[in-house]
């Protein structure tokens, strides 16, 4: 069999003896036709260590790695980069599979790590998750350039959140259609493709920065497929722009509530925009009570300023009759005079 994959887990509890002699696993590649026979190896450059008092292992790179790395369901696996690059090894297969219910966090302890896709691999994305990825630090690429094979894919089973680290390629950097939640990173694409697609439930907020360079797709699209649920797409803060739309809403609901987005559009769905700052006119989508001011920020529509009419009201009452003053009224030709001490006294005219 020629293939090399690492497994974590299960297998390699047999004995807490084999932790410091064996590094990893030969497993199955999860791809179209199915699992293959799984092989066991000893791996080149990766360590594995349980953490003490605890069912998490500690995965780290300690030089170049060509390997096929599977995260099976009972797996919770920190992968620390160590500054090296991780590619996978198998043409067809994914960098990285998450099954669903397991859990990974990808961190870079030293900084310049990478996960990538080898040249030549073509049609595959560098990280397949089913189960629970936490993105910390670490760059995350893939030169495929074909639609809907994004660098990371997020599955209908899917939890990923993104915290840092960088996420680019030719390609969709993410495709989400479980949930995700993107509060800080930067995702970067460098092709014809969303920087973004949501097909889920999505969260952006932070420090998060997402551009795009396409000139005929927007970088965020909110988009729904056949036999998915309407997609959710909620705004609140980071940074959106790019050569073309910022956000579009083809389907389902967008609510912007914070953020600097260089523009958004609309061809199906709704989008309400409560706050935020954007470089173009963004009036039609405004939520009740908000205005969008003279550099672009939707900001509360300012309080109008109260009626005069109370200080006519006084104006009107200085001719009244007052308590300590005399006034003088001809009636029928009698002249009625209201003292101090409200006594009414009628004088006839002679």
């Amino acid at each position: 069999m020629n293939s090399k994959k690492i497994i974590i887990g299960a297998t390699l509890i047999v004995s807490t003896m084999l932790l410091s002699s064996i590094n990893s696993f030969a497993t199955y590649c999860s791809n179209s036709e199915g699992k293959q026979d799984c092989i066991e190896y000893t791996g080149s450059n990766v360590t594995s260590k349980q953490q003490e008092n605890s069912d998490v292992y500690l995965v780290q790179l300690t030089g170049e790695a060509d390997e096929d790395f599977i995260v099976r369901s009972t797996d919770k696996v920190i992968l620390d980069l160590n500054g090296k690059k991780l590619t996978n090894y198998s043409t067809g297969c994914a960098t990285i599979v998450i099954e669903n219910g397991g859990e990974l966090t990808i961190k870079d302890s030293k900084g310049g790590g990478e996960i990538t896709q080898k040249e030549g691999t073509n049609g595959v994305e560098t990280i397949v998750n089913h189960g629970n990825l936490t993105i910390e630090s670490g760059k995350i690429t893939n030169i495929t350039k074909s639609a809907n094979l994004a660098v990371v894919k997020n599955d209908t089973n899917g939890t990923v959140v993104v915290k840092g680290g960088t996420i680019t390629g030719a390609n969709e950097c993410l495709q989400n259609m479980g949930t995700a939640t993107i509060s800080g990173g930067t995702i970067a694409g460098t092709g014809n493709f969303y920087s973004v697609r949501n097909e889920g439930t999505m969260t952006v907020s932070g420090d998060a920065s997402i551009t795009g360079t396409s000139n005929t797709t927007s970088v965020v699209g909110n988009i729904k497929n056949a036999g998915t649920k309407d997609p959710e797409l909620t705004i609140n803060g980071g940074k959106i722009s790019g050569n073309n739309t910022g956000v579009i809403n083809h389907n389902g609901t967008t609510v912007i509530k914070a953020g600097d987005i260089n523009s958004v559009a609309a061809d199906g769905g709704t989008i309400t925009i409560t706050g935020g700052k954007f470089e173009t006119d963004v009036t039609k989508f405004l939520g009740s009570g908000v205005i969008q001011d003279e550099n672009g920020n939707v900001v509360e529509k300012p309080t109008e300023n109260p009626s005069n009419d109370n200080e006519e009201e006084e104006e009107e009452q200085d001719d009244t009759p007052k308590m300590g003053t005399v006034n003088v009224f001809t009636v029928a030709g009698a002249i009625l005079v209201v003292s101090a001490l409200g006594v009414v006294v009628l004088n006839k005219r002679k």
